[in-house]
């Protein structure tokens, strides 16, 4: 993938490369952290290992996020390890955050007061979203020179190649209600604010 999908997912922060001693290295960051109001619960963040994880506010009312090493193309890795740790969270903590199919999530989206805004779906199901026969290298040209392979209803469709599964999707609402995105060269940091409901997955395997 040579595009950040989650740079468009969700709202993306600026953070100046550090260089330490003489010789001007980089130093790579290890975490951040941001204010958070109460009503932006429950929160999922990165971890250092590229994993994902619920977190909580600290005493002065901040979330910390952990920078993982991630290159901008193989940030898919790091989008399907997302759906499925929110796929786990949905089954521990019966989060209603779920459904077979995307017109299933987009009324899910609805139905809770929020805008959907962006669709990813897998390479697979690309055709059967926007209704087109295109090549996996004219979707990725799409997106990098429009931002998104099309708009269907308002949504902006992007993909992300095999990284999801066949039949999986996931529907995203406006990115500064759903999350913040930080990159630093290399390292990539992922928090998601409501992360029961700012984020449909759709599978359709679930029951």
């Amino acid at each position: 993938m040579k595009i950040s999908i989650l740079e468009r997912l969700l709202h993306a922060e600026r953070h100046r490369r550090k260089v330490h001693g003489t010789d001007s290295s980089f130093v790579p960051p290890v975490a951040t952290r941001f204010a958070c109001e109460v009503h932006q619960a429950p929160w999922v963040t990165s971890l250092s290992r590229g994993h994902f994880a619920p977190t909580h506010l600290d005493k002065e009312g901040f979330v910390a996020q952990a920078f993982t090493d991630c290159p901008i193309e193989e940030e898919g890795r790091l989008l399907r390890e997302l759906y499925m740790t929110l796929m786990t969270l949905h089954g521990v903590f019966g989060w209603d955050n779920v459904r077979k199919t995307i017109v299933e999530a987009r009324e899910l989206m609805a139905t809770a007061g929020f805008e959907a805004k962006h669709l990813v779906v897998p390479f697979a199901d690309l055709g059967d979203v926007v209704g087109s026969s295109l090549t996996q290298e004219e979707a990725e040209m799409l997106m990098m020179t429009q931002g998104c392979v099309a708009d269907v209803g308002g949504v902006r469709i992007l993909t992300v190649g095999d990284e999801l599964p066949k039949g999986s999707a996931i529907l995203s609402t406006v990115p500064s209600i759903t999350g913040v995105y930080n990159r630093v060269y290399d390292h990539v940091g992922v928090t998601i604010f409501q992360a029961n409901r700012s984020l449909v997955l759709v599978s359709d395997e679930v029951d």
